[in-house]
């Protein structure tokens, strides 16, 4: 059964409806470890950001996750990413978190910490906002068609 609000609620940008669901797939991961979800994290931000830009932001939502892992004492609830029903829901955590990004994607950095505040439970928010911010920065490059990231340039290793 479905946990929340309809996600049309919040009016999600596709950036913060990527985030929720490659996060979501995330914490599945976290839930039940044998599930392999990261390996649905790692498609959906391949599909979303390309094969130049997926991997890099497959990363920055990690980091959120762990961020928010970090200073979370109770449960994250969520809805599963892949169930059709559920996915269109949006918990009262998740609306939150996708506040936090939508904050911090809009400027307004004392808004976004504040709910970060509420979000990490009273705990220092500094490293969930620090990852928020580095997402919102390769979501923006990737949206404007920013340039692949820099290949490795070093010179092969002699054997």
């Amino acid at each position: 059964m479905p946990n929340g609000t309809p996600l049309s609620d919040f009016a999600p940008t596709p950036d913060e409806t990527a985030f929720l669901t490659i996060a979501r797939h995330y914490f599945a991961q976290f839930a039940a470890p044998a599930s392999q979800c990261w390996i649905a994290a790692l498609s959906e931000s391949l599909r979303v950001a390309g094969d130049a830009h997926g991997p890099g932001l497959a990363f920055d939502i990690l980091s959120v996750v762990q961020a928010l892992r970090a200073t979370r004492q109770s449960c994250f609830a969520f809805n599963a990413a892949g169930c059709p029903t559920c996915s269109v829901f949006v918990t009262p955590v998740e609306r939150l978190l996708l506040s936090v990004h939508r904050m911090t994607a809009r400027g307004r950095q004392d808004d976004a910490q504040a709910m970060a505040s509420i979000l990490c439970e009273g705990n220092d928010p500094r490293a969930l906002l620090a990852a928020i911010r580095l997402l919102v920065g390769t979501q923006r490059e990737v949206a404007s068609g920013g340039a692949e990231p820099a290949s490795c340039t070093s010179p092969p290793v002699p054997r």
